[in-house]
C-alpha cells in the first residue's frame, strides 16, 4: 500500500495539485482517481457531442455548394 500511496503522491506534485490530493492515505488517493476519472468522462463526452454536429454542418455545407 505504500507504494501506491507514493505513486499517487509524486504524481499529484508532478501534475502541480494542491495538497488535498498529497495526502499519505488511501481514501485522498481515491478521491484523485474520482477527479482524474470525471475530467476524463467530461472530455469524451464533448468530443462525442461536438464532433458529430461539426461532421453534420460541413455536409450540409458541401451539399448546398454542390446545389451552386
Amino acid at each position: 500500500m505504500d507504494g501506491l500511496n507514493m505513486f499517487f503522491q509524486n504524481l499529484a506534485g508532478q501534475i502541480g495539485l494542491p495538497d488535498f490530493f498529497k495526502s499519505n492515505t488511501l481514501f485522498f488517493n481515491n478521491l484523485f482517481l474520482a477527479a482524474v476519472a470525471a475530467v476524463s468522462l467530461l472530455i469524451v463526452l464533448l468530443v462525442a457531442f461536438l464532433v458529430p454536429g461539426k461532421n453534420r454542418k460541413a455536409k450540409s455545407y458541401y451539399r448546398a455548394a454542390e446545389r451552386r
